[in-house]
């Protein structure tokens, strides 16, 4: 379960990266005009666990463009992610557990989400995932990409990838995973809520040597799912990255996990002969 959290939340980190601590970090050298900068986000996080410093909104206000993982500026996205939101094929919820299973799923969500059945049923189980962990978290909680969205605000935004590909990795893992994973985690409220509350707590002090410790790493289809997650998206934004950072200077918000390792953006932007440096 704990493997799934960090995967969603901000996806895992790599030893290399357990070397240093810090989560804002500086773009510059290889002819720059100007520096550009990156921070690592956790998408869900109970509102005051992070509190941005004014050298970090300093650095947001002072960039020309935003950049992460999708465009969140864009006015249609909520509407384009309705058609997206659904299992392929004739596949629905109910044929992923035992009927008393989805019973028990069916009545929670009715009566803690106010989501009927026509609803959900053929909605992708991680999606279904994110509204409990939400619903379940005992605070208000915030994504740290609208907090920066706020203080950018009237910045152009772009997205390192899109909304098509984004929702299309949720299909890069069988439903029936999916669906075990969301069961378990409505079969153990208390430990989800414990898990969440680690990595956040690793997270605020941006010890991400312990965070590291706390993920159980997996073979098998969780790692070629984190191969698909990670890896690849990585390397995929590299060029988007450095179009970006050659024209003017820009503030990028990616998953933490995204950072680290010798797969890691850091890395391979160091390895395109930029000079990352750590500012917090």
């Amino acid at each position: 379960m704990k493997r799934l959290i960090a995967i969603l939340l901000f996806f895992v980190f790599n030893t290399a990266f357990a070397q240093e601590k810090g989560l804002l970090y500086e773009i510059s050298g290889n002819n720059l005009q100007q520096p550009s900068y990156i921070f690592g986000t956790m998408h869900l996080l109970c509102k005051g666990d992070f509190v941005m410093s004014e050298g970090m909104i300093s650095k947001i206000k002072s960039s020309e463009i935003l950049a992460m993982e999708m465009d969140m500026d864009d006015p249609t996205m909520g509407f384009k992610m309705l058609g997206k939101m659904k299992m392929k094929g004739d596949t629905s919820l109910s044929d992923l557990m035992p009927p008393t299973r989805y019973d028990s799923l069916r009545w929670y969500l009715k009566d803690s989400l106010n989501l009927p059945p026509m609803m959900f049923q053929k909605t992708k189980p991680f999606l279904i995932y994110s509204l409990i962990l939400t619903k379940l978290l005992p605070c208000e909680t915030l994504m740290l990409e609208n907090e920066i969205m706020k203080i950018g605000k009237g910045k152009k935004v772009v997205g390192l990838e899109t909304l098509d590909f984004q929702m299309g990795l949720m299909d890069k893992m069988s439903y029936q995973l999916q669906a075990d994973y969301l069961l378990e985690t409505l079969a153990y409220k208390q430990k989800s809520i414990h898990e969440f509350q680690e990595m956040a707590e690793a997270y605020k002090k941006r010890d991400l040597e312990i965070l590291l410790k706390s993920i159980k790493v997996e073979k098998g289809m969780m790692a070629d799912f984190e191969n698909e997650m990670l890896h690849k998206r990585n390397l995929a934004w590299i060029p988007e990255i450095k179009k970006l950072v050659f024209d003017k200077s820009t503030f990028i918000a990616v998953g933490a996990g995204h950072l680290g390792g010798e797969k890691g953006v850091l890395q391979l932007l160091k390895n395109e002969g930029f000079i990352v440096s750590t500012i917090e």
